[in-house]
């Protein structure tokens, strides 16, 4: 439930009625469902709601169906993620994809460390510094956690 709580915070419909300064929205959602379907009963709000201009109506509603897309190719995409693990595991292959992901990663990982500790100019060059970051952010937080961090039973 806390994930939902997090959706609703960082979605585009809540960042819209905020700028719109529309409180009494806010102030009646929070009485209704806060942990399912918040997103929902902001839409409903909206749409019955006589305060609210046609304009300011239209743009909340945009703001509504691009975070209900969001969710939707998210889930989509949990889900593909899912059937190809499943279809792994009914064949019992081997997942050599895994296996060089974790090597290219591992072995990025120790040439930048390498480069850090042993070429001092590449600490003052700041491209460096963030293409290093985002190497670390993509590899080790997306790909590494899509691998290495399964569910499955391990025995």
């Amino acid at each position: 439930m806390g994930k939902l709580k997090e959706k609703l915070k960082n979605s585009k419909l809540l960042d819209k009625v905020k700028e719109l300064d529309l409180k009494n929205v806010l102030d009646v959602a929070g009485n209704f469902l806060p942990d399912k379907g918040g997103l929902g009963v902001i839409k409903n709000i909206i749409q019955k709601d006589d305060t609210i201009s046609a304009e300011n109506k239209v743009q909340l509603l945009e703001a509504y169906e691009d975070d209900m897309r969001a969710f939707e190719l998210e889930v989509q995409d949990r889900d593909s993620a899912r059937k190809r693990e499943v279809e792994l595991a009914k064949v019992k292959g081997t997942d050599w994809m895994m296996y060089a992901t974790g090597i290219v990663g591992l072995v990025s990982f120790i040439a930048m460390v390498v480069a850090v500790i042993w070429i001092p100019s590449v600490q003052e060059n700041k491209l460096f510094v963030h293409l290093m970051g985002i190497v670390e952010g993509v590899v080790i937080s997306n790909l590494f956690a899509y691998y290495y961090g399964t569910s499955k039973d391990k025995t």
